[in-house]
């Protein structure tokens, strides 16, 4: 009796999770799409020029030559969705998760060649979570996780061969316990007690 009463559970909330991703899919498809100059900010409300309702849709920027540069999703005046910037090659330059306005889930940069630089995670603006950075051909250059922007736990640092550079843990951004450093062989060469 207890895993049918679970299933059911499960499935009601499954179908609410559809229902709501569906009405916010649905409100992109049927928002307006907009030049930039065409809204404005009042407060923290962004409006489409002349009008008193807040703006639901999608404001894109060209670049000069125009290429789509920028492309921003609202609902209701506020940021929500994922904003995207690109290269003028058309590859994605910025990618970033908004809730409300607010950095909330990923942001990743990447370089030219479509490659990601970083990816970062955000809770309400600040960085909470798992954070990569890449060199430009594609290997992990450092990882670790933020707690409050704040460095926090295992922070591992690359060469660019791939080998570990060092690693150790951080609390609230200061260096804790014991660091260990490497040369790009992978021969261990320091250990520093914090």
């Amino acid at each position: 009796m207890g895993i049918a009463f679970l299933y059911l559970n499960m499935k009601k909330i499954l179908i609410i999770i559809l229902i709501s991703s569906s009405s916010l899919q649905i409100a992109f498809c049927t928002g307006k799409r907009v030049d930039y100059s065409q809204i404005e900010k009042r407060n923290d409300t962004t409006f489409q020029k002349d009008s008193n309702i807040p703006f639901t849709g999608t404001a894109f920027m060209n670049s000069n030559r125009g290429k789509l540069f920028m492309e921003t999703p609202y609902i209701d005046g506020f940021i929500n969705g994922t904003e995207k910037t690109y290269f003028e090659n058309g590859n994605i330059k910025l990618s970033a998760e908004y809730y409300n306005s607010k950095y909330n889930g990923k942001l990743i940069y990447y370089f030219e060649n479509g490659k990601p630089l970083s990816s970062e995670t955000y809770k309400d603006d600040f960085k909470y979570g798992e954070a990569k950075y890449w060199y430009s051909n594609g290997k992990l250059k450092k990882e670790g996780n933020y707690y409050d922007c704040r460095e926090t736990g295992l922070w591992i640092e690359y060469y660019e061969n791939g080998n570990i550079q060092s690693k150790g843990n951080y609390k609230l951004a200061e260096k804790t316990g014991l660091w260990e450093y490497y040369d790009s062989l992978g021969k261990l060469i320091k250990k520093e007690e914090n």
